[in-house]
């Protein structure tokens, strides 16, 4: 689906690039629905798809970042839940890949994110068999890998963590600390070299909120916002972030939708502006909503459609001119 939005977005922004993502072993569908804040623009040209992996098999969680100009890197799972990575080369309307790599030795490796800095390091945070980030150097055609470590202070990882740039050499990490009272954890990493220095934990939400899915977008320079399904309430939230230096403080969660939905996405489309897109529960059908900020607040808008049938692993990244595309 590719809709357009009626606020411009902030034309420095990088999250166009930086927040793509692609789920494999799924249909894509495009329908053309109307709502109260998005009307139907012209349609999208696919390019030819390519291979990056020869497996027959690869998990469901596949993750895509532009490391700058036509430059892209694929992480993902192989068939045993081994992380792999490979770098492509868009040419035209199609990629060029080159060979994948390892940087998981375990075979649990899960609910990840990622996040590249000054398009020579990559950083990748999850849930490893023994570790729960790593650190990449990105050369030409491959990645030089350090040995996956635990963050300092870090207890116990739960649900899907996320990560988003703040500049060039710095991220955060929002994710379910589930040796901390289940609640929802954000931290900021500095990274030097290949080494990252990690600021204060703090709590978004409540504890035992054990927030799944969660998602985090930079709105401005300092700010911030997580997304996240409420583990113990049964809804949907976001938080608010204030960043400064290495720290971050949160202010009160919020409800965008009271029901407990699934497969999300945000991003920014305004420096006060986010959009969210789910598969609505208990209709099972995609939905969207966009949030204006104001503070550490979130007024939120009326709910819409972009499928009016299943929509699952949903996507949505902003294309320019006003325009996302849900995939």
């Amino acid at each position: 689906t590719i809709m357009t939005i009626d606020t411009v977005p902030d034309a420095d922004s990088d999250f166009v690039d930086t927040d793509a993502h692609l789920m494999a072993n799924t249909s894509l569908e495009a329908t053309v629905l109307g709502g109260p804040i998005f009307e139907v623009p012209t349609g999208l040209t696919a390019g030819t798809g390519t291979e990056f992996s020869t497996s027959t098999s690869v998990g469901i969680e596949i993750e895509i970042r532009v490391i700058s100009g036509n430059k892209v890197v694929a992480i993902y799972q192989d068939a045993s839940f081994e992380g792999r990575s490979c770098i492509g080369n868009i040419s035209g309307g199609s990629i060029v890949w080159e060979s994948s790599q390892s940087f998981s030795s375990g075979s649990d490796f899960q609910q990840y994110d990622v996040v590249v800095l000054d398009t020579d390091k990559i950083v990748v945070a999850g849930y490893f068999s023994n570790a729960n980030y790593i650190v990449g150097a990105i050369g030409v055609d491959s990645i030089t890998w350090q040995s996956p470590v635990y963050m300092t202070g870090y207890s116990s990882y739960g649900a899907k963590g996320a990560l988003a740039l703040i500049d060039t050499n710095k991220f955060i990490f929002c994710y379910e600390d589930s040796g901390n009272g289940g609640g929802g954890t954000g931290r900021i990493g500095t990274l030097s070299g290949t080494t990252v220095t990690w600021g204060t934990t703090a709590s978004y939400g409540a504890s035992a909120e054990y927030p799944y899915e969660n998602n985090v977008v930079l709105v401005d320079t300092n700010k911030v916002v997580v997304s996240y399904r409420d583990g113990t309430n049964t809804d949907s939230r976001t938080c608010v972030g204030t960043i400064t230096g290495t720290n971050i403080s949160w202010g009160s969660p919020q409800i965008f939708d009271s029901s407990n939905n699934n497969e999300t996405d945000l991003i920014k489309v305004d420096t006060n502006k986010v959009l969210v897109v789910f598969n609505d529960q208990p209709n099972n059908i995609g939905a969207y909503i966009v949030g204006t900020i104001s503070g550490t607040s979130i007024s939120w808008g009326t709910k819409g459609l972009f499928s009016s049938s299943d929509s699952t692993y949903n996507a949505v990244v902003y294309m320019g001119s006003d325009k996302v595309a849900v995939i």
